[in-house]
């Protein structure tokens, strides 16, 4: 079931605006985020880093419905979409992303006689 987040950017909120994060983040996942990456480096003229980060969090999206961000990500102009909407799909997913590849240690108790 995708986690879905509503655009908190007071001038689009309530508006239905929305992204949705799959429920887990899975291998494909991360072949696709880096396969938008490789076709980014590919193009003939970049992209500014923020603006191309918002094109590789695009492919992780499981749905979503943002101004200026609707139908085939090919198409888009990304020099017209509004950057506080740029800002928060970048930062949410990025963040959210970012989470399984950090994994909690599972250290063992301290000693008795605190040697280790």
């Amino acid at each position: 079931m995708p986690r879905r987040y509503e655009c908190p950017i007071s001038h689009y909120h309530g508006q239905g605006d929305f992204i949705e994060l799959p429920d887990r983040w899975l291998g494909s996942h991360l072949m696709a985020y880096q396969d938008a990456g490789e076709k980014l480096k590919a193009v003939e003229k970049p992209l500014p880093s923020i603006l191309s980060n918002l094109a590789r969090h695009a492919v992780l999206l499981h749905d979503w419905s943002l101004p200026g961000l609707n139908g085939n990500p090919d198409k888009w102009d990304l020099s017209k979409v509004d950057l506080e909407i740029v800002m928060w799909v970048n930062t949410l997913v990025s963040d959210d992303f970012a989470k399984v590849f950090s994994v909690p240690k599972n250290w063992p108790p301290p000693s008795q006689n605190g040697q280790a």
